[in-house]
């Protein structure tokens, strides 16, 4: 590969590292454990809002579960992504 060739290969890595990592923490901020009261507010009525206040412990552990989750590989990615730019 020449040069102009590898470097356009190493900036379209660091885009899709940075694409990942914001997705991530689009997911982080929708599964925040702190939204569950809102999400059971919006979806009152629903057999979904019924199932969430029926099993709110797990739910909530869940919820944590996956935004601990998705929050690390987020900060991971991005910050992975902010080193290869410079």
């Amino acid at each position: 590969m020449n040069p102009p060739l590898q470097q356009k290969h190493k900036h379209l890595e660091v885009e899709k590292k940075s694409l990942k990592g914001y997705f991530l923490l689009v997911l982080a901020a929708l599964t925040c454990p702190c939204h569950l009261p809102l999400l059971l507010a919006l979806l009152a009525g629903t057999g979904l809002g019924s199932f969430l206040k029926q099993n709110f412990w797990i739910a909530l552990l869940v919820l944590t579960a996956v935004f601990l989750v998705s929050l690390r590989g987020a900060l991971q990615r991005l910050k992975a992504a902010s080193h290869e730019e410079l």
